[in-house]
């Protein structure tokens, strides 16, 4: 009798139930997120699309804005004051970029004084802040990308509501600003970005001239893009800010034309200025006055001595003019990386 050979076969193994090591069924893979919904879709991406246009037309325009004067936690350093007179002064918002990441911050000046702000309305949005605005010379060296030492750098220096009085009474004091070396400290994470002013001392314009004279700067297509002393000077405000919109601010930033406004009227006659007497008044001024009557800037007279080499590792300091405060390592802080003011608490 021939015995029968059975042979034992074992069932295949789904992905499913496969044995893992003792901890149980493996998990099934997680499938792809597949929700799309926060991105823009019919007329809500043709109006971000216009928003963005406007935004990239209005930097074109503008050019690059200076950088602001700023001190780390725990850092101190001189500024020279290059206005004469005190700054002008003006409402003006900080917008964080993506991520609510103030590296990215954008400032803009608020029309809530003759008009709706959307920057104000905006759900999330701070109250925009009463804002003076001074030229200064920063005297923290830097070394910028192409590994040159830069001893100063011209920025501006933006003064809140709360630390005004304190230049207030310096003008008082001294009649003009101008030369004016102030060393700033910051000391805690509540205080303010620019620090805490202390007098020093006063510089007169010889000084000024012979510490931060330079040539004309022309751009590789022989344009003119500083010109020669410029930095010894403040910066031009009425072609650095312009009036503020409303109108504006919404093609940039979004919002809702209110009811009744200028806007309005003037979309009701498609874009077209309406006839006499339909209610859009034409804007005049620049929407920014100086808190006291600036001085016409003193002529640039010569330069004696220039900028004499110091044994700084290489830097040159102003001659006449010296940093007090020892720059700490590294210098200042690089220009790519700006953390503008936040909006006041």
């Amino acid at each position: 009798m021939t015995e029968e050979v059975r042979t034992r076969t074992r069932a295949p193994i789904e992905p499913a139930t496969a044995p893992t090591t003792g901890r149980g069924p493996a998990p099934a893979p997680a499938a792809a997120p597949t929700d799309a919904s926060f991105m823009y879709r019919g007329d809500a991406a043709v109006q971000a699309r216009e928003q963005e246009l406007e935004r990239q037309r209005v930097r074109r325009e503008q050019g690059f804005a200076p950088f602001r004067y700023w001190l780390p936690v725990g850092d101190r350093g001189d500024i020279i004051i290059l206005d004469n007179d005190l700054g002008p002064c003006y409402y003006e918002h900080a917008i964080p970029g993506p991520g609510n990441k103030w590296k990215d911050v954008t400032h803009e000046l608020c029309p809530k004084e003759f008009d709706v702000c959307p920057l104000c309305a905006a759900s999330g949005q701070k109250e925009s802040y009463y804002a003076m605005f001074l030229t200064i010379m920063d005297m923290r060296p830097y070394t910028n990308r192409r590994g040159v030492v830069i001893p100063h750098n011209r920025r501006l220096l933006v003064v809140k509501a709360q630390q005004q009085p304190a230049f207030v009474r310096l003008k008082e004091r001294l009649g003009n600003l101008r030369g004016t070396q102030m060393i700033m400290s910051r000391d805690g994470q509540g205080s303010a970005n620019i620090g805490t002013p202390e007098f020093h001392a006063s510089h007169d314009e010889e000084q000024i001239i012979a510490a931060f004279q330079h040539e004309e700067q022309r751009a590789q297509d022989n344009r003119v893009i500083k010109a020669a002393n410029a930095d010894c000077y403040p910066y031009d405000y009425n072609t650095l800010f312009t009036r503020p919109s409303g109108e504006d601010l919404r093609r940039r930033y979004g919002g809702v034309v209110p009811a009744g406004s200028n806007q309005e009227v003037a979309d009701e006659w498609g874009g077209n200025s309406p006839p006499a007497g339909a209610g859009i008044a034409p804007a005049t001024g620049n929407g920014i006055t100086p808190a006291v009557a600036p001085a016409a800037a003193a002529a640039p007279t010569a330069a004696p001595g220039g900028i004499v080499p110091v044994a700084n590792g290489g830097a040159a300091a102003p001659a006449g003019i010296v940093p007090v405060v020892a720059p700490a390592a590294g210098g200042a802080p690089p220009l790519d990386d700006e953390i503008p003011f936040a909006p006041c608490m």
